[in-house]
């Protein structure tokens, strides 16, 4: 875990890391919002994978 984020967020990376190894939350989302899995894909690459990547490991 990168030393700048400190031992108070360390609550708030591990919740991260978990979004980002969820397999089953795409799903789940669309379904219960009535949206195309690939919408909610997309916006789970942007926020959780792709744009906001954390260096966690």
């Amino acid at each position: 875990m990168p030393q700048y984020f400190g031992e108070r967020h360390q609550k708030e990376i591990r919740q991260y890391a978990e979004i980002i190894a969820m397999t089953d939350d795409v799903y789940t989302i669309a379904n219960y919002l009535e949206i195309s899995e690939i919408i909610i894909r997309q916006v789970k690459e942007h926020i959780f994978i792709k744009e906001h990547e954390l260096d966690i490991p």
